[in-house]
């Protein structure tokens, strides 16, 4: 067989099985990636039900907590709970105070709140005291014996919700409610003083599960400790899942709280669901987002489909255009692809080949170019990383400059021995100034550090030149958390200082503004002092004056003007403002970049 035909079979051959291996593998992966970032999703509504839920019910248990420490409530108590008869009595006078008192803070709560129908306090033999919208119906003995009561005995120290449920004790109560109740004890000597039961509605639970998923397909559901649901999301057309009676099916229950993992599939009617879960801590409810698997997978299918289409259509073009363009490529592409192998090793000479006139000869000229051009751009970043890294080293050693060191150390000193105020804050803002200044051997940092660390700066210095300036920096929020790199403010707030602030009679003022302005950063640093004339300006710009090391950091406006020039391009550099007598403002311009 021809090379040509061997080819085209082999290459028929390779393609289709190749695109079949894909599309079994984008199928595969692509639906594992849905089904994941479901899992994901609805883990996350999930835990925000939980959160806000448990929330919910830590707030009705302040309530209850609160019944705890009440003062007028706990002498009402004390007094009644070994007086108990079948009716409600006072022992005194202060009784009836404290009982009017505590029934007023109830009544307050329950007109305050839509959600809580009634509150209650049952002592050991009858009720103590309550608030409730609807009819008390009196009972005497058999209240011992609910869940409510029982559980908030047992376990004093918890608080128990139950539910949901309807009281025989009250009547005209037509909708369920769930229960909070807590064991009520004498705050002096911890003795039994009662339990208290908050009524609420579920208006609150299913408003805060509504407001985080309103989706049409899918829901979520709530059920308690026993398997009944205490909220479930209108499901429109979908199946019901196994909910019968208002409970959940017991297989169902049983994977739930199974506890091997939170979330599962399971099968309704042959359809199957996609079940993420999460326990509540105080009450023991689950909260469960339930999915259809086939509006998950719909995705996956419909991209198959289209990849599908697309192959046929493609392969049936490559198999004819491979079989005209074949016989003039294959044979000059693969001279050209001995002489490239030997540029993928790290070779980079120019390619020797033939002389052509065709697509071919084009290909290995501007092979040749782009080889000259790579080879120039490496020589040119070579030169602009060692630039780089010489601009940063100077940098960093002009911030840690000895005779600066050694100043500002001699200062704080001198403020140690005369007991002076200001040695704390001058001695970190010298642990501030270096640690910025390294920070950490990154080259970058944000533009709210970088002003920290002029800031730093200018701390140390204002209490060295005691009443010689003052200062002042603004940064718009915009710019705050945008990354700049270091060490470009400090040595011009230097220059400002010794060569502008310093030979100015009188006092000074430094400001700094940082902005944004279109696509870019302004920083601005400006002083009142003595200014500079157009040769000056240019002589700090191109290196020509030095800055003093003996008093500061030593990191002239050359470096500073080189370092943004290199990390940023040219169209980003320091500008110079200023007049002779009346001050000196410079402009730093950088892109703004998060």
């Amino acid at each position: 067989m021809k090379i040509k035909n061997r080819t085209l079979l082999w290459t028929s051959v390779v393609i289709i099985c190749s695109m079949i291996i894909f599309l079994l593998s984008f199928i595969y992966v692509y639906n594992r990636i849905l089904l994941n970032n479901n899992i994901t999703y609805s883990e996350k509504v999930v835990k925000n039900a939980v959160t806000y839920l448990d929330n919910y019910i830590e707030e009705l248990d302040s309530i209850a907590i609160g019944a705890n420490y009440n003062y007028y409530l706990q002498n009402y108590l004390i007094q009644e709970i070994d007086h108990e008869t079948g009716y409600s009595s006072f022992s005194n006078n202060k009784s009836v105070q404290d009982y009017e008192i505590s029934s007023r803070l109830f009544g307050n709560e329950l007109n305050d709140r839509i959600d809580v129908s009634s509150i209650m306090i049952f002592g050991r033999k009858r009720l103590l005291l309550y608030k409730t919208m609807y009819s008390y119906q009196y009972v005497v003995d058999s209240f011992t014996e609910y869940p409510w009561y029982r559980d908030a005995i047992e376990d004093p120290d918890q608080v128990k919700v139950t539910g949901p449920q309807k009281h025989s004790f009250l009547l005209g109560n037509t909708d369920n409610t769930v229960s909070v109740s807590r064991m009520i004890r004498n705050y002096k000597d911890g003795s039994f003083l009662g339990v208290i039961l908050i009524d609420v509605n579920l208006n609150r639970i299913n408003e805060i599960c509504e407001g985080i998923y309103h989706e049409s397909e899918g829901k979520i559901c709530v059920i308690n400790e026993d398997g009944t649901v205490v909220y479930e999301q209108a499901s429109g057309t979908e199946k019901d899942l196994s909910l019968e009676n208002n409970e959940i099916s017991k297989e169902l229950l049983d994977a739930i709280r199974s506890g091997k993992k939170e979330n599962l599939t399971y099968s309704v009617d042959g359809e199957a669901y996609q079940i993420v879960f999460k326990r509540m801590e105080k009450t023991g409810w689950d909260v469960m987002m339930m999915t259809p698997l086939s509006m998950v997978q719909k995705s996956a299918v419909n991209t198959a489909k289209l990849i599908v289409g697309v192959f046929v259509v493609v392969l049936a073009i490559m198999l004819m255009l491979l079989e005209v363009v074949m016989t003039n490529i294959v044979k000059p592409i693969s001279s050209l692809q001995r002489q490239v192998d030997t540029i993928d090793k790290g070779n980079l000479e120019l390619l020797e080949l033939p002389p052509r006139s065709d697509e071919i000869g084009d290909l290995t000229t501007s092979f040749n170019h782009m080889i000259d051009r790579v080879k120039n751009l490496e020589d040119k970043i070579i030169q602009e990383q060692e630039d780089k890294r010489k601009f940063e080293l100077q940098a960093l050693q002009g911030q840690i400059n000895p005779h600066f060191l050694y100043n500002t150390l001699d200062s704080i000193i001198w403020m140690a021995e005369i007991k002076d105020d200001n040695v704390v804050p001058m001695t970190e803002a010298l642990a501030k100034l270096f640690r910025i200044s390294l920070n950490q051997g990154k080259e970058t940092l944000t533009i709210e550090e970088e002003l920290e660390h002029a800031r730093n700066y200018l701390t140390i210095q204002s209490m060295r030149y005691v009443n010689k300036f003052e200062y002042s920096i603004e940064i718009q929020d915009e710019v705050r958390k945008m990354k700049t790199i270091k060490l470009i403010v400090q040595p011009i707030v230097e220059n400002s200082i010794y060569h502008g602030i310093k030979e100015k009679k009188g006092k000074g003022k430094i400001s700094i503004r940082a902005y944004r302005e279109g696509e870019d950063i302004k920083i601005e640093v400006s002083d009142d002092g003595i200014g500079m004339n157009r040769e000056q300006c240019d002589a700090l710009l191109n290196g020509k004056v030095e800055s003093d090391k003996r008093r500061g950091s030593g990191i002239g406006f050359k470096n500073v003007n080189e370092r943004i020039k290199l990390y940023f391009g040219k169209a980003y550099f320091i500008r110079i403002i200023s007049e002779v007598d009346r001050g000196t403002t410079v402009m730093i311009t950088i892109p703004a970049s998060e």
